[in-house]
């Protein structure tokens, strides 16, 4: 989930993004799962970054609460989801 979050941050798709950022959080969260291997988690930490930076402080909140609140498919249908 947080790689799809990333591909959709360098996509320069904010909303989605942030929205998968707090699923995988929420996610990651329940099964005791974080991002550890440092490349992974310095990628991670510069594409959230990215993120924060294209949305306000308030878009960026509703968004990754949005995420946060998806139940797992839910959050694999928005990962999922192509913009065409």
């Amino acid at each position: 989930m947080v790689g799809l979050a990333g591909v959709s941050a360098r996509r320069s798709e904010p909303e989605r993004a942030a929205r998968l950022f707090g699923a995988a959080q929420t996610l990651g969260d329940a099964a005791s799962v974080t991002v550890a291997f440092p490349p992974t988690r310095a990628l991670y930490e510069q594409d959230l970054a990215n993120v924060r930076a294209q949305l306000d402080a308030e878009a960026f909140e509703m968004f990754w609460a949005e995420g946060q609140a998806m139940t797992v498919t839910e959050a694999v249908a928005q990962a999922l989801v192509e913009d065409i």
